[in-house]
């Protein structure tokens, strides 16, 4: 007797939550960073107060040299930012059901390239306003490709992207060391440097200054990207899966995030080679 193909019955509509919850559905994008870094604090004042100290000594320090001048300030914020972006790189997947965790290696190999677009003598002519922009380019080209080759592993081989992920970042950290310290062939290597660097970038890459201060280079980037992340947050996949169980059509902006983080973590192929499966 041939096997019937089993369908699927549409599920009713759940009715959407109410009261506290839908109150704290409202306020949880806003106060759930809030409330990490405050338990965060709070963890860490009785950390110090064990060891023998006064945490409010140490958080006044703490603030001071942060935030207590304008160039504690554009320090803050320039060491800050690469850990921001890089934090948002994984949330972005997070949110679409990928476990990115390979953002170390792609932050080192978006940095090679931008780095070489910064000094290599091709582009040097270049005036500012497409100098900028095309280093930027370049170190998201440089994640996008790092990023792609275990997101093709998943599509093709069946492969972990969290095992792959994170191999891939000591293959970038030590690939990095080797372009910059290769002798022969010098490859990224500033000769004329005592220790082993890339040359600097010209000034045509370089961000602008925003205070007058020697690291004080577009610190605004970062945080303004993470403000967009954070209080203003991506939908996640979980409204697709409800939108399926109802029986209701998935074109949705929830599809072109889904769509969109999963390129941008490099998992394209694995997206159109699941969708192309689903079809079949």
């Amino acid at each position: 007797m041939a096997d019937r193909a089993v369908v699927e019955q549409p599920q009713p509509a759940r009715p959407p939550p109410g009261g506290v919850l839908a109150a704290w559905d409202r306020v949880a994008p806003a106060t759930v960073p809030f409330f990490a870094v405050f338990t965060a604090l709070l963890i860490g004042a009785g950390i110090i107060r064990f060891a023998g100290a006064s945490p409010l000594v140490a958080y006044r320090a703490l603030w001071e040299g942060s935030f207590g001048t304008p160039a504690a300030l554009a320090n803050t914020l320039v060491k800050s930012t690469p850990y921001i972006i890089a934090g948002l790189a994984v949330a972005l997947g997070f949110k679409a059901g990928l476990f990115n965790i390979g953002a170390e290696g792609q932050l080192y190999a978006g940095g090679v390239l931008a780095v070489l677009v910064g000094f290599h003598p091709t582009f040097s002519g270049l005036p500012p306003l497409l100098h900028v922009p095309l280093a930027v380019l370049a170190g998201a080209l440089g994640g996008m490709i790092w990023g792609a080759i275990p997101g093709f592993l998943k599509a093709r081989t069946g492969a972990h992207e969290v095992i792959n992920t994170i191999m891939m970042n000591f293959i970038a950290i030590r690939l990095t060391d080797w372009l910059i310290k290769s002798k022969d062939p010098v490859i990224l290597l500033d000769p004329s440097a005592s220790t082993p660097r890339t040359p600097y970038i010209v000034p045509s890459a370089a961000l602008p200054r925003l205070l007058d201060t020697p690291s004080a280079r577009g610190p605004i980037v970062g945080p303004g990207v993470g403000f967009r992340g954070t209080v203003v947050p991506l939908p996640d996949h979980s409204g697709l899966r409800a939108a399926h169980r109802r029986g209701q059509p998935q074109r949705s902006p929830l599809r072109r995030h889904q769509r969109l983080a999963h390129y941008c973590v490099g998992h394209g192929p694995q997206w159109r080679a699941g969708r192309h499966g689903r079809r079949r």
